[in-house]
């Protein structure tokens, strides 16, 4: 019995120097109180931030795919005015959707003298007239004005925020037309998201022009250098009434942008589950060739306008423009 006793206590005199060890471990002690304080009362949730204005990728939610505007190419402006030549660049489109944005990511890397990013759009260049908004190159001031009759434009009626100078700086720039010149809006995206710069509607100071199908062109003047990232438009939806977010409230039925800016697949791929995935992907194809038969129609247009105007009017003409026209004829395009 006496021995037994004595075991016991030695048994319990280890165990004792075995937890004074244990307990001197930093390390031991702190996962101990965590999970005692654990135990006592559960985590907070973590604080959230209220949604800012424009903190969205765009600066209002796209229906639809990106639609690439084309890279006409460097070249050489001849004014009609008489002043002196300047090197220039465009990116050209088409769209028949009733609200859209223009969205661009640049960065100017040379320029001769400070001009102006130029978004041309809401109607036509040789016909009814379109708006031309834009930010400055050295103080980024964004403006919207009008050119009603081709060559003479009437620039920054409308001003708005000056963003600071844009050279040598990538930044993200917006148009944005909404009802067909019932709202127009320039945006930019700084550190906190996307900002409203100026705005205005309906129209530009009474002009609004009305076509089936708009003209967007992207213009830069005395700029020899230029990073185009990506240069797109999106159609979207609504009346133009920006909440938190950049989201659109009082929602309305958009219509399909000509390159099919404006239809969305199915996540299954394989019908809506009602038998009509035929019909889903017969409408797919039409979408698809009527996108590429306004496409060559426009590029067609555009090639025309360049023959046709360059001369008379001081019109912007690729330095590849014989290269052009093979390539056309090539596809059976005309003149």
């Amino acid at each position: 019995m006496q021995t037994k006793t004595a075991m016991t206590i030695m048994l319990g005199i280890i165990a004792a120097v075995i937890l004074f060890l244990v307990l001197r471990n930093p390390e031991f002690r702190r996962q101990l109180s965590s999970f005692f304080s654990g135990m006592a009362a559960p985590a907070a949730p973590p604080a959230t931030t209220p949604p800012v204005e424009g903190a969205g990728e765009f600066p209002y939610p796209p229906t639809g795919s990106a639609n690439e505007l084309d890279d006409q190419g460097q070249g050489t402006r001849h004014y009609a005015s008489g002043k002196p030549d300047d090197v220039t660049h465009e990116w050209e489109g088409s769209t028949n959707a009733q609200s859209y944005m223009i969205v661009i990511d640049i960065t100017l890397t040379e320029t001769d003298h400070d001009d102006t990013i130029s978004f041309k759009f809401g109607g036509t260049h040789n016909g009814s007239g379109w708006y031309d908004a834009g930010y400055s190159f050295e103080s980024g001031q964004a403006c919207i004005g009008k050119e009603e009759n081709h060559p003479s434009t009437d620039l920054c009626e409308v001003t708005g925020t000056e963003i600071g100078n844009l050279v040598n700086k990538q930044v993200q720039l917006c148009a944005v037309n909404i009802g067909k010149g019932e709202k127009i809006e320039m945006w930019s995206k700084g550190a906190s998201g996307w900002q409203k710069d100026v705005e205005t509607g309906p129209g530009v100071t009474g002009f609004r022009p009305s076509e089936d199908t708009d003209e967007i062109q992207i213009r830069i003047d005395a700029a020899p250098g230029i990073d185009m990232h990506s240069a797109v438009f999106y159609e979207i939806q609504g009346t133009g009434t920006s909440t938190s977010g950049g989201e659109i409230t009082n929602e309305a039925e958009g219509t399909g942008a000509e390159e099919g800016g404006g239809e969305q697949e199915s996540e299954d791929g394989g019908g809506n589950g009602n038998g009509n995935g035929d019909d889903e992907e017969s409408a797919n194809i039409a979408s698809i060739l009527t996108a590429m038969v306004a496409k060559k129609k426009n590029r067609n247009n555009m090639f025309k306008r360049y023959n046709r105007h360059y001369k008379e009017d001081g019109d912007f003409i690729p330095y590849n423009v014989k290269l052009r026209d093979l390539h056309y004829q090539k596809l059976g395009g005309y003149r």
